[in-house]
């Protein structure tokens, strides 16, 4: 273990501080593989692996014909025995005998086993390998793709299994500043995508990024290839990309689309990093491309735009265009990852999950994987999920209907957490204590840049670990939503109603104190109290610190300044 690695808490970022891995993958059925970018170079080793499951009992697999180790847990949650395998064959064999026996597919109510289907997330809780530890953001290598395809005439959207429409361009760059265009002028189709197989294959990243990559471009090229019989060899082994159906939670919307695997890299997409961001930060209205990289003032001034319904002309009639704005798409979807990824970077340094996992899954899901490797560490049960119920309402009010001017927003998500470590957030099924250790450990990361430095660019103005606080912020508020989360293993829906009573009284106490001041409360919701400051001084900190001095934790509430701002209803409001 080097120095670099040494300052990592294990219950936040595991026990294993392998350095500098930037990817993990199933090797065969007994091993996995870890790939690691040194500063000089990628190299990868294979470590052997037993996979496993949970049971309530070791007689549970008495009758099935295979091999397993079981282990016995302390305490007293529900799955006692932790059943370990020699290779992956025999998990799913065992995982198939046990749904067949019980006639409970895993998850439902009083399944008697407990298993996680991802091989390579169950490294991850077993070794307490993370990604990314003494490793800076600028040392992965990130590349970017974006295509332009060509639309049929009389058609409104590009379709790849029409035989008129076809690829037309494909703009690559990658983080070192390498940029190519494969024009559809020089190359035909097939071409095309070999050439783009090909620069993959050889510059080797680790990450593969677009703006709405999952949803249109590695769909588009996949059908395509199929369309035509051939492989997109994009992994680091030479096998092929893959996927299935997933969904995306973004507040009350549920997002459908395709989460491709390519062995050995990840995917992210820039289009999901800000519907993320824009949880967070309202003033971000639109998820576009164009619109993302002028709100983070990242748009070249002499960037080519052309109307997307236009582009099947300009490749007919001003190809030379075409691919200058190909290639303006490729560079902001690598600032905009500078802006964005460095939250979800970090934050693979502490979860169990891949790095493009972590980027695309629920906080209260990856919770709930801090606590299972923290309870496999410690060789403790596990409890089954309460049964979900509904959450009580946090507190929303709206005081003045229509446009207030000029407005503050305090911040009082951080009042949530605070109330959680008062004593009103352990859950009952935690025996072990670990969800208030994981809650104060991560409010003090929102405080301190101390496990974050190493990981900035060399030359950081700062914004990389405001981004970094920025995420750890969103997180905190999902240690509540995991008290109610019906998967959650510890989940406890009483104590999330505590919970939301505790913090909901302060933020009543903060706006009725504001009040009494002579500000002009607005509304209030889950996010922040609005208000509209009196015209003497003090100025809205002072306003804010005055206000906040009685409230029983003292808990920095950030302020963001809005020149108006209309509001209609709760939580509707512009």
């Amino acid at each position: 273990m080097g120095d670099s690695t040494r300052q990592y808490e294990p219950v936040l970022y595991g026990r294993d501080k392998t350095a500098e891995v930037v990817g993990v993958e199933l090797d065969g059925t007994r091993h996995v593989r870890l790939f690691s970018r040194t500063p000089s170079s990628l190299t990868s080793k294979t470590v052997p692996f037993e996979p496993f499951l949970w049971l309530t009992s070791e007689d549970r697999l008495a009758g099935w014909r295979g091999q397993c180790r079981m282990e016995p847990l302390s305490g007293t949650g529900r799955f006692r025995r932790l059943a370990r395998f020699p290779d992956v064959q025999s998990l799913e064999s065992a995982a198939s005998w046990l749904q067949r026996r019980s006639g409970r597919s895993l998850g439902a109510p009083g399944v008697p086993y407990l298993y996680v289907r991802d091989v390579v997330q169950q490294y991850f809780l077993w070794s307490g390998t993370t990604h990314f530890l003494g490793m800076g953001f600028q040392r992965l290598l990130r590349m970017q793709i974006d295509l332009e395809v060509y639309r049929t005439s009389g058609f409104e959207f590009p379709n790849p299994l029409r035989e008129g429409d076809r690829i037309t361009a494909i703009a690559m760059s990658d983080s070192s500043g390498w940029e190519r265009l494969i024009s559809g002028r020089e190359y035909a189709v097939a071409e095309m995508r070999a050439e783009m197989v090909g620069e993959i294959r050889s510059r080797d990243p680790d990450v593969i990024e677009g703006h709405n990559i999952f949803r249109f471009d590695l769909p588009y090229l996949d059908a395509r290839a199929r369309r035509h019989r051939v492989e997109l060899a994009m992994g680091r082994d030479g096998s092929a990309i893959r996927h299935r159906q997933a969904r995306f939670h973004i507040g009350e919307r549920v997002i459908p689309y395709r989460n491709y695997a390519i062995h050995g890299r990840h995917v992210i997409d820039t289009w999901f990093l800000a519907q993320r961001y824009s949880q967070a930060n309202p003033e971000l209205k639109r998820s576009g491309l164009k619109d993302v990289a002028r709100h983070f003032g990242v748009a070249a001034p002499q960037r080519t735009y052309i109307p997307g319904a236009e582009a099947s002309w300009y490749f007919d009639n001003d190809p030379d265009t075409l691919f200058r704005y190909a290639l303006d798409d490729v560079r902001e979807t690598r600032a905009i990852s500078e802006a964005l990824s460095p939250a979800h970077y970090v934050q693979a340094r502490i979860f169990p999950r891949r790095y493009q996992d972590t980027a695309l899954v629920d906080d209260p899901a990856k919770i709930d994987g801090l606590m299972l490797r923290e309870y496999l560490a410690r060789g403790h049960s596990v409890p089954e999920p309460a049964p979900a119920e509904p959450a009580a309402r946090k507190y929303a009010e709206v005081k003045v209907r229509g446009v207030s001017r000029p407005v503050v927003r305090c911040d009082v998500t951080a009042l949530y957490p605070a109330a959680m470590l008062s004593g009103a957030g352990r859950p009952g099924a935690d025996e072990l204590g670990v969800f208030p250790e994981l809650l104060r450990g991560f409010r003090n990361l929102c405080g301190s840049d101390g496990q974050t430095r190493d990981a900035a660019p060399r030359g950081d103005d700062g914004r990389f670990v405001a981004t970094v606080r920025s995420g750890f912020k969103v997180l905190l508020d999902g240690f509540q939503d995991y008290l109610a989360f019906a998967g959650g293993h510890f989940n406890d829906a009483r104590v999330a109603d505590q919970a939301t009573e505790a913090a909901g009284e302060l933020v009543r106490r903060l706006a009725a104190r504001l009040d009494e001041l002579g500000h002009r409360v607005v509304t209030v919701d889950a996010g922040g109290v609005y208000f509209v400051p009196r015209d003497a001084h003090p100025g809205p900190e002072e306003a804010l610190v005055e206000a906040s001095s009685s409230l029983l934790w003292k808990v920095e509430l950030p302020l963001a300044r809005y020149r108006a701002v209309f509001c209609h209803g709760p939580g509707n409001y512009a």
